[in-house]
């Protein structure tokens, strides 16, 4: 959530190239460099090695050549099917085992995980990047600039930002939606940008409580 207008709309984009990392990236990483000279300038800001990195990647065939560019570059790639909003952030949080989110993801999810890295003092940089024969017409036809990153704070203009993500599925960041006889066990991630602040509530739902709901509701 953020106040209105505060969020970029993307017009008829569905998706857009991102890098993300952590606060000591900071406008330390142009994003019309190269994958490797990207890598190599973050490994010094992470005072790391290059080969010590981990990018973030989605399991996709147009990220074949970006992967190999990783790889050639000394990093290691933890590739995943999706979650790219788990790996934005991942990538943004020290000590995740994520160094930068690389690649092209969906542009809602983009500027989600834009807003919650905002919150706590990521670095987010984004290219609108359609994949679609439909979508690259509607954008040219919108007069979208595709070549123009956007950075951070263009994508999320204020600090009165607030981010909640519940696990349905157990993936990177939360644990799932686990249900015994007894109750539902639900996580769920909070960060507020006026504080930078994050938690993780993990909450105990009877079951007895939910079938009442339900009930209800068909009633």
């Amino acid at each position: 959530m953020a106040p209105r207008g505060a969020m970029m709309n993307p017009g008829p984009a569905f998706y857009m190239e991102k890098f993300v990392a952590s606060s000591l990236a900071r406008g330390k990483i142009d994003p019309t460099w190269s994958t490797a000279k990207k890598l190599e300038e973050l490994a010094k800001v992470l005072n790391k090695d290059v080969y010590d990195l981990t990018v973030f990647v989605l399991e996709k065939p147009r990220h074949r050549d970006l992967v190999n560019e990783i790889l050639a570059a000394g990093a290691r790639v933890a590739m995943y099917p999706a979650g790219d909003v788990a790996g934005a952030l991942m990538a943004a949080v020290p000590g995740s085992g994520i160094d930068a989110l690389m690649g092209t993801g969906g542009t809602p999810e983009g500027v989600m995980s834009a807003c919650a890295i905002r919150a706590i003092g990521g670095e987010f940089l984004a290219r609108l990047d359609p994949q679609l024969q439909t979508e690259t017409k509607a954008v040219k036809d919108a007069g979208i600039d595709t070549t123009r990153w956007f950075e951070r704070d263009e994508l999320i203009t204020s600090d009165d930002v607030f981010f909640c993500a519940t696990g349905i599925t157990t993936g990177l960041m939360l644990e799932g939606v686990e249900r015994t006889r007894a109750h539902y066990k639900v996580q769920t991630m909070m960060i507020t940008g006026a504080t930078g602040e994050r938690q993780i509530l993990t909450s105990f739902v009877p079951t007895e409580r939910l079938a009442s709901v339900a009930a209800r509701d068909v009633a």
